[in-house]
Order: structure tokens, then C-alpha cells, then sequence
């Protein structure tokens, strides 16, 4: 059997106007809440970004408006390991797993979000109006 993919990019809609630096507080209410240690949000000029703390794993959230029709919105959640980690240190898998999973509770508790979308990096690149999923 193979391996599980990991799906890291949320794509979501929002039924009322809002801006990039309410969702990503939203967002980065809802993880505190659930537990994570995250830092505020910065904007980086199209998006806003913060750090996320699971498992002593470090992980960078992107929330940012993309305007695409069902992709109004994307969440890229992304690991922190340094190239070097990557090869001598065990993958983040599961708690970029964890993430993914405490991230997709938030949204979905989130009256206003519908069209809730996840992808892993490459459908979401290469074909996300077909290869998609509900959850992470």
C-alpha cells in the first residue's frame, strides 16, 4: 500500500467581504486555541505569514487572497526544516499531518468559509480543478 499523500494547500471562499489580515487572525486564534504556539502574523506584500510550533517541528502558514472563483482563498502550510534536516533527520510528516488536521477544524468552524478544498502542492500547481479532497 502506498504512502498517504499530504495535502497542504487549502483553498476556501468566504460569503461575506473580508481582508487577508482577518482570516490569518482568525486562523491564528483558532490554533492557539487549539494549543500551537504561533507567532503574529507579518505581511510579506501579497499575503500574510506566520510561524506555527508542532511537535518542536517549525511550519510557515501563507494565507492569501488568490480571486480564482472556488480558490478565493488558499492556506499553504509549509515545513521549516532546513535542507540539512531533511537528510539526516527524520521527515515532519506527521506533524505537518497535525497541522493540516488542526488547521482544516478552524476553517471548518468558520460560519462565514465554504468550498472548503484541499490539494497537495503539486495538484494544486498542476490540476486543482480536478484533484482535490474535503480534508487534509
Amino acid at each position: 500500500m502506498g504512502a498517504e499523500l499530504l495535502r497542504s494547500e487549502a483553498s476556501f471562499v468566504y460569503t461575506q467581504p473580508t481582508g487577508r489580515q482577518a482570516v490569518a487572525s482568525r486562523l491564528l486564534e483558532g490554533l492557539r486555541a487549539a494549543g500551537y504556539e504561533c507567532n503574529q502574523p507579518s505581511d510579506i506584500g501579497y499575503a500574510e505569514t506566520f510561524r506555527c510550533m508542532v511537535d518542536d517541528q517549525d511550519f510557515s502558514i501563507v494565507v492569501g487572497l488568490m480571486d480564482d472563483g472556488v480558490r478565493e482563498w488558499l492556506v499553504s502550510t509549509n515545513s521549516r526544516l532546513r535542507y540539512w534536516h531533511r537528510l539526516w533527520k527524520s521527515p515532519d510528516t506527521d506533524s505537518h499531518r497535525k497541522l493540516a488536521k488542526a488547521v482544516h477544524l478552524v476553517l471548518k468552524a468558520d460560519p462565514f468559509l465554504t468550498e472548503l478544498r484541499w490539494y497537495t502542492s503539486e495538484d494544486y500547481a498542476q490540476s486543482p480543478d480536478d484533484r482535490w479532497e474535503s480534508h487534509p
